[in-house]
């Protein structure tokens, strides 16, 4: 199996079209009923995405205290649903669906402890995390700067759907 960052963005584009309608229309909520469905047949059928997943998962179990996290088949699925919900949470936040109050985050108080002291910080993200909902956080205190790294080569199809509904229309790059 070649590296996870030489796996090809996939997805049926009518599909996601289809999600992104139900979530503008209908809310979080009904989403929600159809992720699972979806996201079941997408781990099901992407045998090089599961194994991407479980390997992954396996080197995070090194270094973590949860014993939760390993490379099991049930601990790659919830890997794919947190993925699909850190998705749903990036159309949230950019199509102004998003609350502060919904949000947990972890190390808060140091955060807004450098933010007071006018410290700069380096947050490190992953797929797992959101650096949309960073930027929405930001927007509460207003000297905040937040500038964001992007690699984007995997969310081509994703980005030009929420680009053809106006979803990034007040995103800079």
């Amino acid at each position: 199996m070649s590296h996870w960052s030489k796996i090809e963005e996939s997805g049926f584009i009518l599909g996601m079209e289809f999600l992104l309608k139900v979530h503008l229309w209908f809310g979080r909520r009904i989403l929600q009923i159809f992720l699972y469905p979806v996201v079941s047949y997408y781990w099901i059928i992407n045998k090089e995405g599961r194994k991407a997943s479980r390997d992954y998962l396996l080197k995070i179990a090194n270094y973590s205290s949860d014993q939760s996290i390993n490379g099991g088949l049930l601990c790659s699925y919830k890997h794919f649903i947190v993925f699909a919900n850190a998705l749903i949470d990036k159309v949230a936040v950019w199509s102004g669906d998003f609350r502060l109050n919904d949000l947990e985050y972890h190390g808060r108080e140091a955060i807004i402890k450098h933010c007071n002291e006018n410290q700069g910080l380096l947050l490190l993200g992953s797929h797992l995390g959101n650096l949309d909902v960073c930027r929405a956080i930001a927007a509460v205190r207003k000297n905040i700067v937040i500038n964001v790294l992007l690699h984007t080569q995997h969310s081509e199809k994703f980005n030009a759907l929420l680009n053809k509904y106006g979803i990034y229309k007040n995103r800079t790059n």
